[in-house]
């Protein structure tokens, strides 16, 4: 479901963060704002990307801005195209208010594109804090498409309190969201235990 632009935060970046040479992007994905620490809210818009059920969907999620701008058109639907759906937590079988704060099972995702005059930025699987020199941007848990659907995704850094977008509660489907978690086959196990839910970490420096 789409949105009107007055639902999410807007922000436009007038002056530069650093007065150097330098500075990075990232996506914070699953909620609106920015961090507060430095950071500043270049859009805040919708996760998107290719329908899990279509083998040909390219693996990446999108952070489509609430204000799309359009070159040439032809409103037919095409069967050629590669159709773009918003996003959906899915997070099933699990209690998700556990993990998360709250429930969010079948809810439209927001996102926001943030700006830091850190240079560096790395997302960390499987840990919820950086490493010493690095400053945390934020933090939360490891999320991908579900391994049996047709469509590939990439790994993606989920904020541990995610948002939603209102009036995006209905089981549309789309690129879909599911937790990530340890298998010990040929992973070291320790460190790493089956079964367990991993953490991320967005670091920059």
């Amino acid at each position: 479901m789409c949105l009107p632009i007055s639902d999410l935060p807007q922000k436009t970046i007038r002056q530069p963060v650093t007065s150097g040479v330098g500075g990075n992007t990232f996506t914070r994905w699953g909620k609106k704002t920015c961090p507060h620490n430095g950071t500043v809210l270049l859009y805040s818009g919708y996760m998107a990307g290719g329908s899990y059920k279509h083998t040909g969907s390219p693996s990446s999620y999108l952070c489509l801005p609430p204000d799309p701008q359009w070159g040439q058109f032809d409103d037919r639907v095409h069967s050629t195209g590669i159709p773009i759906s918003g996003a959906e937590y899915e997070f099933d079988a699990r209690d998700r208010v556990k993990f998360y704060g709250t429930e969010i099972h079948n809810q439209d995702a927001p996102c926001a594109v943030c700006l830091t005059s850190r240079s560096s930025v790395v997302t960390i699987p499987a840990r919820n804090q950086c490493y010493a020199g690095w400053t945390r941007e934020y933090h939360g848990y490891l999320a991908a498409g579900h391994h049996a659907h047709a469509a590939s995704s990439d790994f993606l850094c989920l904020d541990e309190r995610p948002e939603i977008l209102e009036g995006g509660q209905a089981n549309v489907n789309g690129k879909l969201m599911y937790f990530t978690e340890a298998r010990c086959d040929n992973l070291r196990c320790p460190p790493y235990v089956s079964g367990r839910e991993l953490t991320c970490v967005v670091c920059s420096k």
